[in-house]
């Protein structure tokens, strides 16, 4: 099976004219390493949004280095969070910003964005930290309102305009 997409892989690539080729091959670039870094590090994230309220919510876990000193909780908390950002960065990044695309689409387009992005994952709460109950992880729990603090951070991409003809019943 991992064979067969290889070989979609490669007939794709093989298929595209130049500059589609760089995209491709650009995006494999960046597949590959998401897919590393996801492989080697300790911590997992998991990610939740409700629109209706504008809550961003993320639970995050890693494992304890050494389980039985008892500065474990500063010391795994603060590597949990150097590792965490990264990986928050690219969950909000796939969130829908308009219909153009996600976040990620409009810093594509305007890398001047990427900031914005990179201020709102630093701005996220810590709601709560501890170690787990057979103490060999650390979890904790981040939030931030993206109701309010999205539209500080992005500009707004579409201005209502009339109708050019009035459109009548």
């Amino acid at each position: 099976m991992g064979g067969d997409i290889f070989r979609r892989t490669a007939l794709i690539f093989s298929e595209a004219p130049g500059e589609e080729r760089v995209k491709h091959s650009l995006f494999l670039v960046i597949l590959i390493l998401l897919t590393a870094n996801n492989l080697f590090s300790q911590t997992s994230i998991t990610t939740r949004m409700d629109w209706s309220s504008g809550l961003f919510q993320i639970s995050a876990s890693r494992l304890l280095t050494n389980p039985s000193t008892p500065d474990s909780h500063p010391k795994a908390l603060k590597i949990l969070e150097q590792e965490l950002w990264p990986l928050v960065e690219i969950e909000m990044a796939s969130l829908t910003w308009n219909s153009n695309g996600s976040i990620a689409t409009l810093i594509e387009q305007q890398p001047r964005y990427r900031m914005s992005l990179e201020q709102l994952v630093v701005a996220l709460h810590r709601e709560w930290s501890r170690l787990s109950t057979d103490r060999k992880s650390i979890q904790a729990e981040y939030s931030i309102n993206l109701n309010t603090d999205i539209m500080d951070a992005f500009p707004q991409t579409v201005k209502m305009k009339s109708a050019e003809k009035p459109t009548g019943w």
